[in-house]
């Protein structure tokens, strides 16, 4: 049901623009808006891999070696 909220707000938004002319800046803010949430997974995968690392070396008791 959520879906299906966001799907219509997005149409809406999108007839909406191309009626009053602002299709540039909606083209323009979508590219910039995945620009931002690629650099943002990026960053949050190298976190991820940082701590299950982490975790991996603290399973097998490496952590404890190396303290």
């Amino acid at each position: 049901m959520v879906n299906l909220i966001w799907v219509f707000l997005t149409v809406i938004g999108l007839v909406y623009a191309m009626f009053n002319g602002t299709m540039q800046e909606v083209n323009e803010a979508v590219f910039k808006g995945s620009k931002e949430a690629v650099t943002i997974s990026i960053g949050l995968i190298s976190v991820l891999v940082f701590l299950a690392r982490a975790h991996e070396d603290c399973r097998r008791g490496r952590a404890v070696k190396i303290l």
